[in-house]
């Protein structure tokens, strides 16, 4: 049903994209909300947050249509986000800043400086105006009588760019008598050395043209393009400081920072950022963090972590926090149907093909789920473990065959799948499981 929701707003943003709709206009990067729908629409899971997330771009949305200012002044949109480790708190966030950031809403505080190079580009365009404002077009030069061969005797000038920028001297035909010898000649290359001149009904006779000219224009496509989310994602260790005023100093100057940039700020276990009531640095963090928020509105904060952990540590200790954020996502964990899904999304991104069914897969990680408590992140280091176990048995094959195929797609199968879980298994810490028989 959620994945329905995403794959028709995707469809909506392409159809004003096609049809040209003035709202088009009104954001500020179409591409990258386009990219985001997609990371969406690719999430495994999480129904309820996909619905909520359409919820708020629809919002935004009509909210842009009615705006007479590209400024948002609205809502607050600081979020927080709930789950354990490796249930995708961190690609939510940055789904949630590629939204904000196509439609406009995070942005730059200010353009970056001109380069020497382009304040010299100006003032040469500048020096070329007044120059050619002052040359003086005489109203004779206006007769429309004068044979070809008198043309002909005019002289030829080649307008090179660079020179009317290093010595600002062009030797002009005027204007009007430009026009009229245009009406008989045309250039028919532009390269040097310059070709000679023809008369235009000569090209238009001899020359053919080389396709037939549609009918009707090409339908216009949105494609898409993959961005890097304008996110920064920092931790306790970037704000708070060793010593008094030093948490406010360090708060601020990342805080600006994200600012200036028109970023988003992720605060992954932002629990950590104050542990109890005698941490007097995190105390002073955790204040600025609050200040910045109220005097900054456009800045937008997601606090990600424990649910229980930052409801007795960061919203008790300022409860201005919970206040703010008017967003709030709760992230459950995966199912072994949907360590699955990830799995295989994870090998098969980078071109690996897991050669296993599906069924297999879910009672493997359905047996061995508390070996996963990461989840997405321990399915990752699975994936990486299977990738090392088949580049183990591939390199043993030059001996055997004397030749190393290359395939475009690396292929998993259960024997691969079954050595590389031993693997898994030795590196995880405290983890002393035997190994189980998940294959009939």
């Amino acid at each position: 049903m959620s994945n329905n929701i995403v794959c028709d707003m995707i469809k909506h943003i392409e159809y004003l994209y096609e049809t040209d709709n003035p709202l088009i206009e009104r954001f500020a990067n179409l591409n990258m909300l386009y990219d985001a729908l997609h990371d969406l629409n690719e999430v495994v899971g999480m129904d309820e947050i996909k619905g909520a997330i359409i919820k708020i771009i629809k919002f935004l949305i009509i909210d842009l249509e009615y705006r007479k200012s590209t400024n948002f002044d609205g809502h607050m949109l600081h979020t927080v986000i709930y789950g354990n480790p490796g249930v995708g708190k961190t690609l939510i966030g940055s789904i949630l800043a590629k939204i904000w950031g196509g439609i406009g809403i995070l942005k730059p505080a200010k353009s970056p400086p001109k380069t020497d190079l382009q304040n010299e580009l100006i003032d040469r365009i500048a020096k070329l105006t007044i120059m050619l404002k002052k040359i003086d077009v005489k109203e004779s030069s206006t007769q429309t009588d004068m044979p070809i061969e008198e043309f002909k005797k005019l002289p030829i000038y080649r307008y090179d760019s660079d020179a009317v920028y290093r010595r600002h001297k062009i030797p002009l035909l005027s204007v009007p008598i430009q026009k009229q010898r245009d009406q008989y000649y045309t250039l028919q290359k532009y390269d040097l050395p310059q070709k000679p001149l023809v008369k235009k009904k000569e090209v238009a006779q001899d020359e053919k043209p080389q396709v037939e000219i549609p009918k009707e224009p090409p339908k216009k496509k949105l494609n898409r393009t993959h961005f890097t989310p304008p996110l920064i994602i920092i931790s306790r260790n970037d704000l708070v400081g060793q010593y008094m005023g030093h948490s406010s100093e360090k708060t601020n100057s990342v805080l600006n920072e994200a600012l200036q940039a028109g970023k988003a700020v992720f605060i992954d276990e932002a629990y950590s950022l104050v542990h109890d009531e005698k941490d007097s640095f995190g105390h002073e963090a955790i204040n600025e963090l609050n200040l910045f928020m109220s005097t900054h509105p456009e800045l937008i904060i997601i606090f990600a972590g424990y649910k229980d952990k930052i409801e007795s540590t960061l919203f008790t200790y300022q409860k201005g926090f919970k206040r703010r954020c008017k967003w709030v996502f709760e992230i459950s964990n995966y199912t072994p149907k949907m360590l699955t899904k990830i799995f295989k999304k994870q090998m098969e991104s980078s071109f690996w093909k897991v050669d296993i069914k599906d069924e297999d897969l879910d009672a493997f990680f359905e047996k061995n789920k508390n070996n996963f408590e990461s989840f997405a992140g321990d399915t990752e280091k699975l994936s990486f473990c299977c990738k090392l176990e088949y580049a183990c048995l591939r390199f043993d094959d030059i001996y055997s065959t004397q030749e190393l195929k290359k395939t475009i797609y690396k292929t998993i199968n259960k024997n691969i799948l079954l050595k590389a879980y031993e693997d898994y298994k030795s590196n995880m810490p405290n983890k002393e499981n035997e190994l189980l028989t998940y294959f009939s």
